[in-house]
């Protein structure tokens, strides 16, 4: 483990160079700039663990990676600032001639900064489009441009932005933070107390818990909401558990199979009249499930508590049985062999036919 600390020293090294300096603009504000640059290949990463600025990932077609790493410090005397310098250090740990398999790895260190200081830690890292890289950041903002390699990012009270990263073991985690991505081709999303607007996905696997997430068109979601909001766009299939929460959909394709509770709404804009089965075990949970033109299903409808309404006028009925606290009913509903199964205990269900 190398552990640089910022005394404006040059220092010349066998595998990259470190530059050191200091500059003062108006007796407030200084830099220091470090970089390195190492020669990479396919299986090899590179990890940052940064806190209090910015993470900025751009990407190329080539074979090298370069880290730049600058400070930003803004106080009201010289003394002060050349304090934070002092206090911060940035620790390089590339052993990658032992283990290839060992990320490069960099690491902001910060010590006791003086009082009414603002300063930033800033690295700008440039990589082959394929370089695996795991970042934390923490109190700040993560930035990257299109990546095809492992993308492994914790950010917690900061911001992410990303435009396709595209690789299927991606995992993406958010607290407390609010992100922006073009396009995730990872599984595995986490979000707490955070906001997430994505445009495409694959497969997720996706736990909310007190979040917003909206995604405008994803192939499957295998979800676990807890007092959040889901908006899907175009999905596939939804499968999974909500409670105390908001579901929406404009368009599903194939599957929703979800148990929900105390959900303070559950929608579906439009099922695709090739879906294959709809299947709701609901508690304290209002729905509207609005079926395209040309759709056929046999349905199991089973309420305790509440209220059929909408558009069934044309279901054929099999049994249909409405007591003082239960209603039933099967049946089928077109030519379809597609199942609309439910379960629902204290919540209205409206179905509507287009």
């Amino acid at each position: 483990m190398k552990k640089w600390l910022f005394n404006g020293v040059l220092y010349g090294l066998a595998y990259g160079t470190l530059l050191l300096y200091a500059t003062t603009l108006q007796a407030q504000i200084s830099q220091t700039v470090l970089q390195k640059n190492y020669r990479v290949n396919k299986g090899m990463s590179v990890a940052i663990d940064n806190r209090y600025g910015t993470v900025d990932v751009l990407t190329n077609n080539g074979n090298e990676l370069k880290v730049t790493v600058t400070i930003v410090t803004k106080a009201a005397t010289q003394t002060k600032a050349q304090a934070v310098f002092d206090n911060i250090s940035i620790n390089v740990d590339d052993r990658i001639a032992l283990n290839p398999a060992n990320p490069i790895k960099f690491t902001t260190q910060i010590g006791k900064i003086p009082n009414n200081v603002d300063f930033e830690v800033k690295y700008k890292v440039e990589i082959p489009m394929y370089l695996n890289i795991n970042i934390s950041q923490k109190y700040g903002a993560v930035y990257m441009a299109n990546h095809s390699g492992e993308s492994n990012i914790n950010i917690a009270y900061g911001t992410f932005v990303g435009k396709a990263l595209t690789n299927a073991k991606n995992i993406l985690i958010l607290a407390y933070s609010d992100g922006g991505l073009e396009q995730w081709g990872g599984q595995d999303l986490t979000l707490k107390y955070s906001k997430l607007r994505l445009g495409t996905a694959n497969t997720l696997n996706c736990l909310l818990s007190y979040s917003k997430c909206e995604i405008e068109e994803v192939q499957e979601v295998l979800g676990n909401i807890r007092y959040s909001e889901l908006k899907l766009g175009k999905v596939g299939s939804l499968r999974g558990t909500s409670a105390y929460s908001g579901v929406q959909i404009k368009q599903l394709l194939k599957i929703l199979a979800l148990e929900a509770k105390y959900n303070s709404a559950l929608s579906v804009t439009e099922i695709n009249s090739g879906f294959e089965l709809v299947e709701l075990l609901l508690q304290y949970t209002n729905s509207q499930l609005n079926f395209a033109s040309g759709s056929g299903y046999e349905f199991d409808v089973v309420l305790k508590y509440g209220s059929l309404g909408g558009n069934t006028s044309q279901w054929k009925f099999n049994q249909k049985i409405v007591q003082d606290y239960t209603s039933t009913y099967k049946g089928v509903f077109g030519n379809g062999k597609a199942q609309l199964k439910i379960d629902a205990k204290y919540g209205n269900i409206k179905i509507e036919q287009r």
